[in-house]
């Protein structure tokens, strides 16, 4: 959903996520376009139409964007 965000507002996002992450307050988990969250993606991502599956602001997987398929990094 962060996607739906413009793109000032995805930044003040990820920088609140990865405070609460960082204090322990909770975890992060999100599943976007690699140009959604370009700080999350891994350096590799191309424009394939793969979501990257990511936990506390760290890439782990590629999937589809409604979960029909995943790769773990």
């Amino acid at each position: 959903m962060i996607a739906y965000l413009e793109p000032h507002d995805r930044e003040r996002f990820q920088q609140m996520m990865t405070a609460l992450v960082a204090d322990g307050a909770c975890r992060w988990v999100s599943n976007e376009a690699p140009a959604v969250l370009p700080g999350v993606a891994p350096a590799d991502a191309q424009p394939s139409g793969r979501f990257v599956l990511a936990l506390d602001g760290r890439a782990v997987a590629r999937t589809h964007g409604h979960g029909r398929s995943m790769t773990w990094l």
